[in-house]
């Protein structure tokens, strides 16, 4: 049976879809080596993003059999599955800038354009 698909959604729009796109294979191997290597615990929940515009990635994964769901923006990555939840420090905001490079040939230029100033802002 086949692995469930890696899917990211960029989070940036209210009221309508936000755009999404599925991982490669190999793109699915370097997100797994990826959260591996985190090494920044943040002792709490980071507060959300709820502001309008680019707000952050989330990621829908599976790891070992298990359903993961990513949340990352703002320099902080939050990795939960089931009842369980783990926070993280970005740093320079990594993780965040590779999952946003891996949709850029499917996203408008314009949007591109708009999530990178937002990208290029501190934490």
């Amino acid at each position: 049976m086949a692995e469930p698909a890696t899917v990211v959604t960029l989070d940036v729009y209210s009221g309508r879809p936000n755009p999404e796109w599925t991982l490669s294979d190999g793109e699915v191997r370097e997100l797994h080596a990826r959260l591996d290597a985190l090494s920044n615990p943040l002792g709490s929940q980071p507060s959300r993003n709820e502001a309008l515009g680019y707000r952050g990635l989330r990621v829908t994964t599976q790891r070992e059999s298990k359903d993961v769901e990513l949340t990352v923006g703002k320099g902080t990555i939050a990795v939960e599955s089931g009842a369980s939840a783990a926070y993280y420090r970005d740093t320079n905001r990594q993780l965040e800038r590779w999952l946003f490079d891996t949709g850029k040939p499917k996203l408008r230029p314009q949007l591109v354009q708009s999530v990178e100033q937002a990208l290029a802002k501190p934490d």
